[in-house]
Parts: structure tokens; sequence; C-alpha cells
């Protein structure tokens, strides 16, 4: 990490301001190059906000007025010297100011690398790292104040004491096999008690995971039944708004429609889908071919829609990782329960369930793909 890096700190777009972050040891050597304060400073002052311009390092002409802020390691985000530069928002300045910068001695800086570097210089642990990609996604409150618990250190906290009293107790037990009671150690009844109480507890924490990811990735629910049951006129209610358009007419909803809803904290995405019931309709039998992409029977009556489609599902599996491909075949073609396919295949059965759904979203996109080539061509 003996490089200086740099990027735009806040999401492109149209805006009053940006940030560009610069990181690294020559942070403050690169500000020297290019920001020029107002008023005489011989150093600018860590953690304080300095008014001024910047300048190209190679033409010396002004880019934007902008405040900027230096603040020294190891009391910075990533424990390095970091500079950060407010200018003014929009897509041009803030990337004439980082042209700049780059310019002056730095480069661009991979995705999550600022993060990356506050780890590696011990600001944070693996979870809190991890909580700040969770919480800059978090699409509800709720998803955003866990992520902002894991962020302040709980599970690292947690985990740190596991370790401490699991230590303590590998300490005491060897200690009781080198010295013996006679020496004064400890007999060793008990610990296997302890021990268990503390894999109950690490257990409880790993239960914490479902929860989490679930916040984070959101809930999938798929609105399916008859046509004319009411499946679109609950989406609308659901949302609060007129998403899916509503007629007496059976079969007016022909793909799917995603939403997503706030439930109590819970990102949920609700899918709107074509009422399932015979028909001749191609677009009507290949949306029952997708929510149904596990069975082989589902595939049309229709002769040639029925032999194309197959093609296309053949080789949409053929292309898939093995790994994927063969939890389909077992799963979905030779008919096997996902315990007999996890014996088969040597994996625990959450393995088979996480791999099964890959594989499926996979063919339904190339599902996808070829039913709007069919459709656009017709």
């Amino acid at each position: 990490m003996g490089d200086t890096i740099a990027a735009i700190a806040t999401p492109p777009g149209l805006g009053g301001i940006a940030v560009i972050r610069v990181s690294g040891p020559e942070a403050e050597t690169i500000a020297g190059r290019i920001f020029r304060p107002k008023g005489a400073i011989s150093r600018l002052r860590s953690h304080t906000l300095h008014a001024g311009t910047i300048v190209s390092p190679s033409t010396g002409e002004i880019v934007d007025e902008v405040l900027a802020v230096i603040m020294r390691k190891p009391r910075s985000y990533t424990g390095e010297d970091v500079l950060e530069i407010h200018c003014h928002g929009g897509y041009v300045v803030p990337r004439a100011v980082l042209e700049a910068v780059l310019q002056a001695g730095a480069r661009p800086a991979e995705a999550g690398e600022f993060t990356r570097r506050a780890f590696l210089n011990d600001r944070m642990d693996l979870s809190q790292a991890e909580a700040v990609g969770e919480l800059i996604t978090a699409a509800t409150s709720e998803g955003a104040r866990l992520a902002l618990s894991h962020l302040g250190g709980a599970v690292g906290a947690r985990i740190a004491a596991a370790e401490e009293r699991l230590m303590d107790l590998l300490a005491r037990l060897e200690a009781s096999l080198d010295f013996g009671e006679d020496e004064g150690i400890p007999a060793r009844e008990g610990i296997a008690d302890r021990i268990q109480e503390e894999v109950r507890l690490l257990n409880d924490l790993a239960d914490t995971y479902r929860t989490g990811r679930l916040y984070r990735q959101g809930a999938g629910v798929v609105i399916m039944g008859r046509t004319n049951v009411g499946k679109s006129s609950l989406l609308n209610r659901l949302l609060g708004e007129t998403r899916a358009i509503v007629t007496p007419l059976p079969g007016t909803t022909r793909d799917f429609i995603e939403e997503a809803v706030d439930v109590v904290g819970l990102p949920v995405r609700l899918t709107d889908t074509a009422g399932i019931r015979p028909t001749d309709d191609m677009i009507e039998q290949a949306e029952h071919v997708k929510l149904e992409i596990a069975d082989w029977s589902a595939l049309p009556e229709d002769e040639v829609l029925r032999s194309e489609l197959r093609k296309v599902l053949e080789r949409a599996i053929g292309e898939l990782p093995e790994i994927y491909r063969a939890v389909m075949l077992l799963r979905d073609v030779e008919e096997l329960s996902t315990e007999e396919t996890a014996q088969v295949l040597d994996v625990n059965t959450d393995t088979v369930k996480t791999r099964l759904h890959r594989a499926r979203l996979a063919v339904r996109q190339k599902l996808d793909q070829y039913l709007r080539h069919s459709v656009s061509v017709n």
C-alpha cells in the first residue's frame, strides 16, 4: 500500500456537491501541488476545512473553487493520510478535479479499496468492512439500523468475547493435562459443559445471518393463481398505487411485473404474474414455463413452440457451470429430492438449494432473451 489512490466518493449525476477522496502517503503532497488556499497558510491544519481553488498541474488553470480537508494518519477512515476535496457536483467538474489529482501523482482506486485499506490498517474488522457495503445498499431504515450496528463493531465484539473465553478454556485444559490437580491446577470437570455453551452461543450468532440477509437482499414474493382472481389488484393495493392494469378480461397481465415495497422495515420484491389457465397464446404459455421451469411437463402443447423452447432450455442448461448444471439435472430432470441430490453430490442441502436457485435464475434469463426476440420478430 505504498501508492496513493483517488476516486470520486459521491454518486455520479447532477447535484450541488461532489467529494473526491485521496488516500496514501502522497495525499498531502498532492494537496500542495493542486490546492491553492485562500489566505496565507503555510501548512493545512488537519481535520479542518480550507477554502481555495484547484488548479491543473499541467496547465495551471483553475479547475474549480473548493473546500479541502487533510486528515493525517492515523485519525482517518483508511488509517493513512487522507485528502478530501469538496467541489461542485455534476458530471464535468468532479471528473476534472479527479483528473488533476491523478496528474499530481495518485492512481485510480479500485472498487472498495478505501475500505480494504481501512481493514488492512486495523481501522475496522472484517464484519465492519462488510457492514459498510450493507449500510450503503440498505433499502429500508431497519436494514440501515442493522448495518450501522455491525459497523459499530457489535458482531466483532461478540466474536472477540467468544474467542477470549475459548482461549481461557484451552489454557485450563492444557494446564490440567500438563500438571494435574496435585500442583494446584483446577480439575477438568465442567469444561465440556462450558464448551457446549460456547457452541450454542456461536450457533445463535450464526443464525442471525439469515435475518441479516433478508434485510440486506430482501424477500421475493410471487403473486400467482388463476386468471381474474385479483392478483394485480392485490399488487396495486400493497403498493398503494396503480402499477398493474386491472380489467375484467382474463389474461390482462402478460409478463412479470416487479416492484419493491417496505414491509415493516423488510424490503420485499413483489412479482405479479400472468394467470394460470389453458391458452393458445404463445406469450402466456411462455409465462407458465418460466413460472414452472423446474417441470419439463410445463412446456406448452404447441409442438413448434414446445420444440423451440425445449432447445432453448437444453442449451441454457448446457451453458451452466458444472456445479450448477449437475444440481439442476438431478433435481429438475431426474426429479431427485433435495436430500438425495445432496448425497449424490456430497454437499449439504443448503448448498443444493442455493445452486439450484442460481441455475434456475440463469435458465430463466436465457428463456426471457429468447421470448423477447421471438415477440419482436413476430
